[in-house]
């Protein structure tokens, strides 16, 4: 009976790898392309991962993108990448970029720099999701009432595992955002 187990953990194992390496990055590239994403060259997308943008946002990632999703990803976080774009939003990925099981979510505008490193389970966003007046939260869910404003993470930063960044955060190039942050000021060039 143990060897029946061993066999079929062994094939669960294959077939894992078999679709990490062989299946999921096709079946990535298919969803960016269904949803009018524009992408560079040597695109690599490890894992399934979640894309929707509105026709009239803007998503565009420069070459050499590599993202690692869900199960399958460096550190096992269970939920698998997901980037969305609102109406007239704007997310641009530059080159070099690599991203492992990360939420991120654009309203306004979102650019993301060249050799940018984000760690498993980050979330970026450019708003609050809702009204912070809580009047104004409690009598109306009108999205007009949201504020948005954008994020701009510099060249060659490296943002730690599980950091949360903030709408209208600026991280200056080759600053580390500690693992577990969340970033509600603007971060200088050069911070360790």
């Amino acid at each position: 009976m143990n060897y029946l187990y061993y066999l079929i953990y062994k094939i669960k194992s294959k077939y894992e790898q078999y679709y990490f390496w062989h299946i999921s990055p096709k079946s990535g590239l298919q969803n960016l392309l269904s949803q009018g994403v524009v992408y560079g060259k040597k695109c690599r997308i490890l894992g399934e991962i979640y894309v929707k943008k509105s026709s009239k946002g803007t998503f565009i990632i420069g070459d050499n993108f590599f993202c690692q999703s869900g199960g399958l990803a460096s550190i096992d976080v269970q939920s698998s990448s997901k980037f969305q774009v609102e109406d007239n939003g704007s997310l641009e990925i530059g080159n070099n970029v690599g991203v492992s099981s990360v939420i991120v979510h654009c309203w306004n505008k979102i650019i993301i720099g060249n050799n940018v490193k984000i760690g498993a389970g980050c979330m970026v966003f450019d708003t609050n999701f809702h009204n912070t007046d809580f009047q104004i939260r409690n009598s109306t869910d009108a999205l007009e009432t949201i504020s948005t404003s954008p994020v701009l993470i510099d060249d060659n930063v490296f943002i730690g595992t599980r950091s949360i960044i903030c709408k209208g955060v600026h991280i200056g190039k080759n600053s580390i955002v500690a693992a577990g942050s969340v970033v509600v000021k603007d971060v200088p060039d050069f911070v360790r």
